[in-house]
């Protein structure tokens, strides 16, 4: 086994399907979990997507806040501690680009989902310039797996495609995600983002179908963005209707990284419902 540089963790949101999952990987690595109170090398911070239920402006706005001041304590005790903090955010923060390939460098202008994690990224990266803060942000594509987003989301008997459905969406399966999380505890670089997504962007059409035809239910209709919009919450339907079409060359090159699942088609078969 390599070294670790930072053998001794603390995850944030490991109650959450991706920060279980993550656990699970630092563990296999040989990492020593710790509670937030102990001395710690890293701090992961694992936060929800979404808050449960349907989602108003006014619920994710809330919820933004209270995100925003956790990772604004987890950073404070990661200068304290003078360890490395990992911040889990969204691909979402990069917005609707339609057919256009997203990578780091692109410019963001955020989706719904995305806009907290926008704030915070600038937040820790102003902690960086004047402070020191060794930050690295891992932002995740639309993370699916057993209770997850995409599951309920599609898998609801009311379920429907927003809008046309031609829109591209970014997953990854979140066995996937963990273990680039993991990797760039690390191996990332202090200051950088990696996006971390599967290998082929599908259309909202075919992640749909897909995830129905793996669950073996019918395969969902089509909504309008207002219908779906008062049924899931507009934040939600303007973010699913976003298209995202987006590389993980960086990912893949400098963390050492690559899905196991390269696109959903793949990764939805170990979800299925019993």
């Amino acid at each position: 086994m390599d070294e670790l540089r930072f053998r001794r963790v603390h995850v944030a949101g490991a109650g959450t399907l991706l920060g279980a999952a993550v656990v699970g990987e630092l563990e296999a690595a040989g990492h020593e979990l710790l509670h937030a109170t102990a001395p710690v090398d890293a701090i992961v911070h694992c936060p929800a997507p979404q808050p449960p239920g349907r989602l108003t402006h006014r619920r994710l706005g809330a919820y933004r806040r209270a995100e925003e001041a956790r990772a604004s304590a987890l950073a404070r005790d990661a200068l304290v501690c003078e360890a490395r903090l990992v911040h889990v955010g969204t691909a979402f923060a990069w917005g609707d680009h339609g057919s256009s390939w997203i990578d780091e460098a692109t410019p963001q202008r955020p989706a719904p989902l995305g806009a907290g994690d926008l704030d915070v990224s600038r937040s820790l990266m102003a902690l960086r310039r004047d402070r020191g803060l060794d930050v690295v942000f891992v932002a995740l594509g639309l993370v699916y797996g057993p209770g997850g987003l995409l599951e309920r989301t599609l898998l609801d008997a009311r379920s429907r495609v927003v809008g046309w459905g031609g829109n591209y969406l970014s997953c990854v399966h979140v066995d996937d995600a963990a273990r680039a999380v993991a990797a760039a505890v690390e191996r990332g670089t202090p200051g950088t983002a990696y996006l971390a997504v599967d290998d082929e962007p599908m259309t909202q059409r075919a992640v749909a179908d897909a995830v129905a035809d793996a669950a073996g239910r019918p395969r969902p209709g089509t909504a309008s963005l207002g219908l779906a919009g008062a049924r899931v919450g507009f934040p939600l339907a303007r973010s699913l209707a976003a298209s995202q079409r987006v590389r993980n060359a960086r990912a893949k090159a400098e963390l050492g990284w690559a899905p196991r699942f390269p696109t959903v088609r793949e990764g939805v078969l170990t979800v299925r419902p019993r």
